[in-house]
């Protein structure tokens, strides 16, 4: 079987991607799921979670929990396959190699970033301009190089401090 045919098999059949470091459910027609598209399906009006594929089962044991997939689990971890970045929701392209890819990840461009101010997730592509318009923050420093801290000053301006503002000591490692 050629590599191409292999992660065509490999792919979840919902979200395209090959399931890395996740289970692999099975439902009662042999249709299989990620991990992560199995936890976003509706059970609706039934009591169990109903396969997008065919509209069949998915609480295939007698406790209710979903089957998982080992086989498939372990062809995924023992192929030599190209796996996406695990930002590709937020919009990473990259597809490599798993030794490749987690260097790429720490330092990927949609990479999630806890906001130090309001503690929201923002993607660091756009961390800039969310410090800039939901906190108010007048200088950044571009020099940050992604894994390493940084302490930075910034002159944060809030609307309830009628036109005054004040500096902030912001210490944060910028890929968390």
């Amino acid at each position: 079987m050629d590599i191409n045919t292999l992660q065509s098999f490999l792919e979840c059949p919902i979200c395209n991607n090959i399931p890395r470091n996740m289970k692999i459910f099975i439902c009662q027609n042999g249709h299989e799921i990620c991990e992560d598209c199995h936890g976003r399906l509706d059970a609706g009006q039934r009591t169990f979670k109903v396969c997008p594929q065919g509209n069949c089962d998915y609480n295939g044991q007698d406790n209710g929990e979903p089957v998982r997939s080992r086989k498939s689990e372990e062809m995924v971890q023992n192929a030599n396959v190209q796996f996406n970045c695990c930002n590709v929701r937020s919009g990473c392209l990259v597809v490599m190699e798993v030794g490749d890819l987690r260097k790429h990840e720490e330092e990927c461009s949609f990479r999630p970033v806890r906001c130090p101010i309001c503690k929201k997730k923002e993607i660091y592509e756009i961390f800039e301009g969310h410090m800039k318009q939901d906190h108010k923050v007048e200088k950044w420093d571009e020099a940050i190089m992604p894994g390493e801290w940084f302490h930075q000053a910034f002159n944060v301006k809030h609307e309830d401090m009628q036109g005054e503002s004040h500096w902030m000591w912001l210490g944060m490692q910028v890929n968390v």
